[in-house]
């Protein structure tokens, strides 16, 4: 689910984000809301860290229900984590956001990368699970690094 407004550098990358295959059924509300605010902030925290990595997707624990006549799951909620490998200073933050319109600070959903995981039962770094900087990005939250 990389937003078309990542994808500016190129009218092919910009187009493919349009395709089936990066897309999930989303509420207009929040897609157009909050998710969009979250994804305007990790366009600038990309212009001004050094290195970035963000990972996108949808939780389906509590799946709000299905769309179309192909039966599309639609996820209750969606997680983005946020990791700045700058030297010297490298930091993490991550959101679950609900599927719905949202009123509150995307703040108010920041979480850790250790809580998406166990909510979506991913693990996101497997070959480093021995890696004490990991480990330290997966358990940090502070929101402080980020606004």
């Amino acid at each position: 689910i990389c937003p078309s407004g990542d994808m500016v550098w190129s009218a092919k990358a910009n187009s493919e984000t349009f395709l089936l295959s990066n897309m999930s059924p989303q509420n207009q509300k929040f897609n157009a809301g909050r998710w969009a605010d979250l994804e305007r902030r990790c366009r600038t925290w990309a212009t001004i860290n050094d290195s970035i990595l963000i990972i996108s997707g949808p939780i389906f624990n509590n799946p709000i229900g299905k769309i179309g006549e192909n039966n599309v799951t639609v996820p209750s909620e969606y997680y983005k984590i946020v990791i700045d490998i700058s030297y010297p200073k490298c930091k993490a933050i991550a959101f679950i956001m609900p599927n719905k319109e949202i009123k509150e600070s995307v703040f108010s959903f920041s979480t850790t990368i250790k809580e998406v995981e166990e909510r979506t039962h991913l693990n996101f770094f497997p070959k480093y699970n021995n890696s004490k900087l990991i480990n330290l990005l997966e358990v940090s939250c502070d929101t402080l690094d980020w606004k």
